[in-house]
Parts: structure tokens; sequence; C-alpha cells
């Protein structure tokens, strides 16, 4: 997200979001990329990073939840839009910025029961929740004692604040295991694949597809 003039280069930038900025959503760094002038980006609370591999901890690039608000501003020659952290809302208004605060809220399957074919389950990594859906078909594949060992957690109602959907990074790696089903003649054999803790030891018979993506 930056301004109009889309060719310019853009800067990895961050926004803090804090618990209470927005609804339902806990201690949060998002980052993002943008070409926003450094003017507008003190205005709104915009930290540009300059060294990529030294990202503070808790810090999420472009998740899909939770996200900032957003903040936008015509000028005389061209328009800007950007995120906006909440302690720059006001001072951002004062210099004719729109602030649209964000309003949505996580879609989160926390039962074993009901009607929903999903569970929402994340992984701790770089001091984020990175949450997923994960069918039901796919947790009874792989039983409860192999998600704890590859630091799968079910999520809770005290998680749903923390929870980190769809970030680019950090992004944990995938395993996979084969999985055996029915005997003799009929039986059949496919892969179960899911992301896990990368600070955790595979259990017997799990092997990697993918590393984390823990650097920059």
């Amino acid at each position: 997200m930056g301004s109009t003039t889309k060719y310019d280069p853009k800067d990895l930038c961050t926004v803090s979001i804090n618990p209470g900025d927005e609804q339902g959503v806990g201690a949060l760094t998002y980052a993002f990329y943008t070409n926003i002038p450094k003017a507008s980006r003190t205005i709104l609370g915009i930290s540009t990073i300059t060294d990529t591999t030294q990202l503070p901890v808790g810090t999420a690039l472009t998740p899909s939840y939770p996200k900032p608000a957003k903040a936008s501003k015509r000028f005389q020659t061209k328009s800007s839009s950007s995120y906006v952290a909440a302690a720059n809302f006001n001072g951002a208004r004062v210099d004719g910025w729109t602030v649209t605060r964000n309003r949505k809220l996580p879609s989160v399957h926390l039962t074993a029961g009901g009607s929903s074919f999903v569970r929402t389950v994340y992984v701790t990594i770089r001091g984020i929740k990175y949450a997923w859906h994960m069918p039901k078909v796919t947790i009874g594949r792989i039983g409860d004692a192999d998600l704890a060992a590859l630091g799968i957690k079910y999520a809770t109602e005290n998680d749903v604040k923390d929870l980190v959907f769809g970030a680019e990074f950090p992004k944990p790696g995938k395993a996979r295991k084969l999985v055996v089903s029915g005997a003799g003649d009929s039986a059949t054999a496919s892969n179960v694949i899911t992301f896990y803790d990368p600070e955790k030891e595979f259990p017997a018979n799990w092997s990697p597809v993918s590393n984390a993506y823990v650097i920059l």
C-alpha cells in the first residue's frame, strides 16, 4: 500500500498494532512495503526498516489478519494511502487524512464438534501465533500425539486476539508423513502434510518438505 507514484521504489516499513487499537487484536508489528513519502510516514506513525535481517520479534509481513487502520489523502496532483498507527489517528486527521478503522474479525473454529469441517490451529514462530484452519480429516490422520510433537496447538478463546493469519513472513516450514490406511490388498498410502513449529524435533516417520522462513 502506498502513494499513486507506483513506479517509485518501495521500502519495507512497519506500523505497530497495540492491544485495543483494533477490535479484538493483541500486539503486533505489521510490516509492509510502501513508497509513501517520508513526511507522510512520520505523520502516520510509519517506521522505515533499513536492515531487513533484523526485524523485531513479533513482526509479521502483510498478514491477511490482523491489519492496521488505513489512511488516505487527496493531494493537489495525486492521492495517497497507507496504514496508520492508532497513536497517530488524531494527528493524521488534523493533517487532512481520512482514517478508516479495520473492523474485520477473524473466522475461527475452536471446537472439535459442530458442523465445521475445519479447526483453527497455530504454531508459534518468531513471537507470533501463525494460525490456519486445519481440516478435521487431516487432524484425525495426524493424531493428537503427533500434533503436539510438531508444536501444533488448538486455538482457544484466549488465543483469538493473538492469532495471525496468512503472513508472508515469518512462515513455518512444512513436514510430511506417509499414512497407510487399511490392510492387505485394500491398503492405501498417502502423504499428510502440515506446518510445524521449527523449534520442535520431528516425531517418528515425519520428514521436512520445506524450511521455516525466519530471515527476510
